[in-house]
Formats: C-alpha cells, structure tokens, sequence
C-alpha cells in the first residue's frame, strides 16, 4: 500500500488547488482490518451483510415505483 503524507495548503500564488494527502496511522488500520476479519468469520458479519443487502433492494424497488 502506499502510504501518503500530509502536504502545505496551496497559498494564492501557486494558483491551484491541492488536496492535502492522508492515510489512517498503522495501528489504526491494522485495528479495522481485525474487526473485518472478525465479521467475516462470525455470523453478525453475515446479518450485517443480508440487511444491507435487502435494505439495498427494498429502496431500489422503491426508487422504481416513483420513478415510473
């Protein structure tokens, strides 16, 4: 992965606009790759994963209906 650091926020006579580069501390991007580990080998990942994806279809079934 590569990893980004922070830069100068661009002053007027640079004319442009710059985004400032960042990436998460290690320690916190090894922590939110435990939990996805953990949810996916655990059976709440798989219910998080059913109701994202019905809830996904009951509002396209939705946008559907108003949009027709």
């Amino acid at each position: 992965m590569m990893r980004l650091r922070m830069t100068k926020p661009p002053t007027q006579s640079q004319g442009g606009v710059r985004m400032v580069d960042y990436s998460r501390p290690p320690r916190a991007r090894g922590r939110i790759i435990r939990a996805m580990r953990a949810l996916d080998d655990h059976w709440l990942g798989d219910l998080i994963g059913a109701v994202c994806l019905f809830g996904t279809i009951f509002l396209m079934v939705i946008v559907a209906g108003v949009l027709s």
